[in-house]
């Protein structure tokens, strides 16, 4: 199974790029994306009604267009500062700097917590920490609040097949392809865990019919699948 950490154009749109970290390998991958931060559209004031002074007309309409100019102004240096928060994590992260990665991660979410973007950085930054309840938590608490989200699912599946937690990670990784059919990663993952809970259960189906010739080549086979992998 596999998982990056990336920026998507629309939240349920992800493309890989490498970490730079190679961590101990597990039975399937790992697929950390980030979202695209969401922009609050400037909000136009309705203009006030016009004054029966014409001198004054012209004064007050100046006065306006300053104040509009300068409230988009703003908004557009505060959107600049969190896309450079964002852009930022992410540089720490790709240089595997996560201790600090996390100190940004949680400032930021110290004032904007329910922000799914760093919730979900810091679910990644924490997994590379090898904090991995921590980051089954953090995930769970996203599938939870933004269930339209299918990435979330996605990484908590990875970290349910690190521990052997095959059905729950079936479940997770169904739940990703319900929110977003056209998400290949999600099917390459599921992909991935039928397979393991093909092993288990040859495995057991051996063990009580040890006579059954066919089960050992299956077994390999499934063996080979994942001995492919890189």
């Amino acid at each position: 199974m596999q998982c990056q950490l990336g920026c998507a154009n629309q939240a349920h749109a992800a493309w890989r790029v490498a970490t730079g970290q190679h961590p101990k390998k597990s039975p399937v991958g790992y697929n950390s994306c980030q979202y695209k931060a969401l922009s609050t559209p400037a909000g136009r004031q309705d203009e006030p009604p016009h004054q029966t002074h014409p001198p004054m007309k012209h004064a007050r309409s100046v006065v306006r267009k300053t104040l509009r100019c300068l409230i988009l102004a703003g908004t557009f240096l505060a959107l600049a500062s969190q896309a450079d928060e964002y852009s930022d994590t992410r540089e720490l992260v790709r240089a595997n700097k996560f201790a600090e990665a996390l100190v940004k991660v949680e400032s930021h979410l110290a004032t904007k917590p329910a922000d799914p973007q760093m919730r979900f950085l810091k679910g990644v930054i924490q997994r590379n920490l090898g904090q991995q309840a921590e980051a089954m938590a953090t995930f769970t608490s996203l599938t939870q609040d933004y269930p339209e989200l299918p990435e979330p699912y996605n990484n908590l599946a990875v970290l349910q097949a690190a521990q052997g937690q095959y059905d729950e990670a079936r479940a997770a990784l169904e739940m990703a392809i319900r929110a977003n059919p056209a998400y290949a990663t999600a099917y390459e993952n599921l992909g991935d865990v039928y397979a393991r809970l093909a092993g288990q259960a040859y495995s057991k189906a051996l063990q009580l019919d040890s006579g059954n010739a066919a089960l050992p080549r299956k077994l390999t086979l499934i063996g080979d699948v994942f001995k492919s992998l890189p």
